[in-house]
């Protein structure tokens, strides 16, 4: 978990360094402070399991299932693009679309997931291991 953290916070480095206007800055900048702010809520919420077997976590449905919808919308706008683009309706810059309001959903994301797994294993390094009976210990 500790590597996709690092790939994550290098992934959102380059976003942020590529924004060419304030405009696009201050989109990213939100989408940063928003996606840390729901993985503190979601990390809250997230029951940690610690056993002899290795530490568990279990997020919260309703907060995954949100930033899921956001992620899944967004690619589906994405391809609506591209199909218009085959169609022979082009993008106002001539290539791919981006628009000043790209960078939120993208920050929000990259942010949300560093965010949250260093949530998770700043939680999970005070655990201790609980040693769970299993069936044939009961019998």
């Amino acid at each position: 978990m500790a590597g996709r953290t690092g790939l994550l916070l290098t992934v959102g480095a380059i976003v942020l360094e590529k924004l060419a206007t304030v405009a696009e800055f201050g989109v990213g900048l939100t989408g940063v402070v928003l996606g840390i702010g729901l993985a503190i809520c979601a990390v809250a919420r997230t029951r940690l399991e610690a056993t002899d077997a290795g530490t568990y976590f279990v997020p919260n449905r309703w907060i995954g299932g949100a930033v899921m919808v956001l992620f899944l919308g967004r690619f589906a706008l994405r391809l609506a693009s591209l199909v218009d683009e085959s169609a022979g309706r082009r993008a106002p810059s001539g290539g791919a679309p981006w628009t000043q309001l790209t960078p939120g959903p993208l920050c929000f994301l990259v942010a949300y997931y560093a965010a949250y797994y260093v949530g998770i294993l700043w939680r999970a390094r005070g655990l201790e291991a609980v040693s769970i009976p299993t069936l044939a210990a009961r019998r």
